[in-house]
């Protein structure tokens, strides 16, 4: 029989759960509805999902929101792997030093899995930027879909396709990727 503590806590969890979905299901119709021109961006020529907005669950299981730092014009997603996570965030870390705050570039990064999120946890001072532990399917799919290429991607709501960086590839550094961003 379910105790009145754990049927009072599910109840939250789901009221929870559901706000969540709502309030993303209302910035995903707002976004649309005010820029149409990201529709055509919807459907990309190869047919691979798009990524919209970088939202999800931190591993600590917190809202990470789809809204900018202060003044930020473009978001760089790009996917950390629980085999290589120290070195990922090491390398995104390194980036993020050579980017300056009045570069308005946020970066976001997402767990392939329990391993990376195990990791990121583990290690409070990982990274200096969002790790999303859980996101929407379409976009973690979008960004799979970059990182078999060994991309990130460049998000931005000035851009009507996505654009991408290259970042694991033996000739990428943080100083060399910091500069693509810049331009």
């Amino acid at each position: 029989m379910i105790s009145i503590k754990s049927a009072v806590v599910n109840s939250w969890l789901l009221i929870g759960i559901l706000t969540y979905c709502g309030w993303r299901l209302y910035e995903d119709f707002r976004v649309l509805r005010s820029q149409p021109a990201r529709l055509q961006a919807i459907a990309a020529k190869d047919q691979d999902t798009v990524f919209q907005a970088e939202a999800g669950v931190d591993a600590w299981g917190h809202i990470v929101s789809p809204l900018p730092k202060d003044r930020a014009t473009r978001t760089v997603v790009f996917m950390v792997h629980g085999a290589t996570a120290s070195d990922d965030l090491e390398f995104w870390n390194k980036v993020d030093e050579h980017l300056a705050i009045s570069d308005r570039i946020r970066l976001v990064g997402y767990c392939d899995g329990d391993k990376c999120s195990n990791t990121v946890r583990l290690n409070n001072d990982a990274a200096r930027y969002p790790i999303i532990a859980y996101g929407e399917i379409s976009g973690a799919q979008a960004l799979i879909n970059a990182d078999s290429a060994g991309r990130a991607v460049v998000r931005s709501d000035q851009y009507n396709n996505p654009k991408y960086v290259t970042w694991r590839d033996a000739s990428a550094t943080p100083a060399k990727i910091a500069s693509e961003l810049h331009q």
